[in-house]
């Protein structure tokens, strides 16, 4: 919930959702996640969304995802759902891990010439950009 608020718009250019899916690949057989926190242009939000429901963001939608590892996800959250976010073609991925002190950020942006995100280590501190709008997020911001 902490970071969901530290990502909110006060201008609503963009919304921050906590119960939203996304579509990350269409067909007969589609791949739909739930991230932990999700942020997307307003414009996408309030589109008509027949025949799918409210929650449910298509590929091509999101501006970022976040997820908070947690015992039972650390290789989902780190090796697929990276993988799967990055083809996607997901801006930015966030990834939250609290689960050691002091907890570690670590945001994919960049991307390979395969379209995978670039490795990068992770940190006490990150800034996301939305809308090239710069937003500091450290973990002692996501923990009491």
């Amino acid at each position: 919930a902490a970071l969901a608020v530290l990502l909110h718009d006060p201008q609503r250019r963009w919304v921050v959702g906590t119960d939203m899916d996304v579509t990350l690949r269409d067909g007969r057989r589609p791949t739909v996640r739930r991230p932990d926190v999700v942020v997307a242009s307003r414009a996408s939000v309030q589109r008509d969304r027949a025949p799918l429901p409210e929650s449910r963001l298509l590929v091509g939608e999101p501006l970022l995802v976040a997820e908070i590892v947690s015992a039972s996800s650390v290789e989902r959250d780190l090796v697929t759902k990276r993988r799967e976010y990055a083809l996607a073609g997901i801006p930015a991925y966030l990834v939250v891990d609290l689960r050691f002190e002091p907890g570690q950020l670590t945001l994919y942006a960049q991307r390979g010439e395969d379209g995978l995100y670039v490795d990068v280590p992770p940190t006490d501190s990150v800034i996301v950009q939305i809308n090239g709008v710069d937003i500091p997020i450290s973990v002692a911001d996501l923990t009491p």
